[in-house]
């Protein structure tokens, strides 16, 4: 397999925006090329979808474990366990989860932070686990522990409508709902 290589476009938008390549694609100059796996990579947290089963992201995990050379951990979430987050209880078992995995990642991260990455409501999930307002009587404030959050297909714009929750879930409402602004 071709290594992997990371190249830095500057924009007026955003002067950190970085594009991934395969060499077999592009073969670019060593003075703009640097490895995936160079000391300020540090160890990865995922979370996957809602309704999709843990085994499914393995291969992702391997791959970003093989590409940066750092520890990847899947938050393993059962389809049962997703299927109970119409209720705000749920939500914050998942999230009890994440923040103990975090943890004992940073714990053996050098810099002593990690990454994020959700796929799907996993990274609705993990916007409510950076912020540092109380969920279900909890103060996550992951921020302390992330500085990179990574969010896959993720929906940010959820219409109300068709996806209404009951009233008596007004915080869960907050947590996916407060991204339309």
């Amino acid at each position: 397999m071709p290594p992997i290589t990371r190249r830095c476009q500057r924009s007026r938008r955003d002067p950190t925006a970085c594009w991934i390549s395969s060499d077999r694609h592009q073969r670019l100059p060593p003075s703009q090329a640097t490895t995936l796996s160079n000391p300020h990579h540090q160890p990865i947290l995922l979370l996957g979808g809602f309704l999709i089963s843990p085994h499914t992201y393995g291969p992702m995990q391997a791959r970003l474990r093989q590409l940066s050379g750092q520890p990847v951990r899947l938050v393993p979430v059962s389809r049962a366990e997703w299927s109970l987050t119409v209720f705000p209880f749920a939500w914050a078992a998942i999230l009890d989860r994440v923040a103990a995995s975090a943890r004992e990642l940073a714990a053996e991260s050098a810099s002593g932070k990690i990454t994020l990455i959700g796929h799907s409501s996993g990274g609705i999930m993990l916007r409510l686990f950076l912020a540092d307002e109380p969920f279900e009587g909890r103060t996550y404030n992951g921020k302390a522990l992330v500085d990179r959050l990574v969010m896959l297909g993720s929906p940010h714009t959820a219409d109300r409508k068709s996806t209404r929750l009951n009233s008596s879930h007004l915080v869960i409402s907050y947590a996916v709902f407060c991204l339309k602004k």
